[in-house]
C-alpha cells in the first residue's frame, strides 16, 4: 500500500473547484453546452434584426454571442474564486490528510476520521495536471493535489482508477 500525506492549500482548492465546475456543470461536451446560450441569443438577435436591416443583423448577432460567452466565462471564474476561498476556511479541507491506495481501493485518514472505499464505489474521477478528483457522487469529491505525488505514483494511481472501471469525467478535456 502506498501513501501520501498533505494539507490542501488555496491553489489546490482552486484547481479542484475549477475541475469540479467543468465536470459538474458541463457534463455534456463542454464546448457544446457552453455555447448553447450564446448561440440561442445570437440566433434571436439575428432573427429579430434580420427583417429590419440585414446588413446590421449579423454583426449584432456576433456581438451578442461574444458578450454572452464572455459574461459566462467571467461568472464561472468568479464562482470558482469565491468557492475556493470558502473551501480554504472549511476545516474539512485545511487539516493534514493521509491518502493510501492499492489495487483494491483507497483510504483517507485525518484527525477527523477515516474513510475506506473500493475503486468501484466511486461515481467518477476527473483529472488535469494539477489535481485528481475522486467523486463520491456529483458535487462531492476528494481532491488529490498532483504536487504531493511522485511521477510514478501519479501515473500508477491514475492507471488503477482507470483499470477499476471508474468513469472518466474528464474525457472532454
Amino acid at each position: 500500500m502506498r501513501s501520501v500525506t498533505f494539507t490542501l492549500g488555496q491553489p489546490d482548492l482552486q484547481a479542484a473547484i475549477l475541475q469540479s465546475i467543468w465536470t459538474r456543470r458541463l457534463s455534456l461536451h463542454p464546448l457544446a453546452k457552453f455555447m448553447i446560450g450564446p448561440l440561442l441569443l445570437a440566433f434571436l438577435v439575428f432573427y429579430m434584426l434580420g427583417a429590419g436591416g440585414q446588413e446590421q443583423a449579423l454583426p449584432r448577432a456576433l456581438l451578442a454571442f461574444v458578450a454572452f460567452a464572455a459574461t459566462t466565462l467571467v461568472s464561472e471564474a468568479l464562482a470558482a474564486a469565491v468557492q475556493s476561498r470558502m473551501a480554504a476556511r472549511n476545516p474539512f479541507y485545511t487539516h493534514e490528510q493521509t491518502f493510501e491506495w492499492d489495487d483494491a481501493g483507497f483510504s483517507i485518514r485525518s484527525s477527523r476520521g477515516e474513510t475506506r472505499m473500493g475503486w468501484r464505489d466511486l461515481a467518477g474521477f476527473a483529472a488535469d495536471g494539477r489535481v485528481l478528483l475522486l467523486h463520491f457522487q456529483t458535487g462531492q469529491f476528494q481532491p488529490l493535489p498532483r504536487r504531493v505525488f511522485t511521477d510514478p505514483d501519479w501515473t500508477d494511481l491514475r492507471k488503477m482508477v482507470v483499470a477499476a472501471g471508474v468513469p472518466d469525467w474528464t474525457r472532454w478535456h
